[in-house]
């Protein structure tokens, strides 16, 4: 029969020990990282759509830019010179 000593169960308390907090920190860092990924995500998304309307907007402002810049070139007394 086999006899276990104290010092063979406090050994087996910390192996046992262990292997769950691991278990338990690798479980909650995959939750960690999925969380991470949605936002990170969702930021990405919401940037890439906000640099499309400023290029939107950037455009349309040059196009009233362009349309100023002649208009007042071809007016008689215009402050942009007529460009060739």
């Amino acid at each position: 029969m086999f006899r276990f000593t104290i010092r063979d169960v406090l050994w087996l308390m910390v192996v046992v020990g262990l292997s769950v907090g691991w278990w338990v920190d690798h479980t909650a860092q995959k939750a960690r990282e999925l969380e991470a990924a949605k936002i990170h995500g969702k930021t990405l998304r919401e940037f890439f759509g906000e640099v499309g309307a400023l290029k939107k907007t950037n455009s349309a402002m040059e196009q009233q830019l362009r349309a100023f810049e002649n208009k007042l070139a071809t007016e008689p007394d215009g402050l942009i010179p007529n460009r060739p």
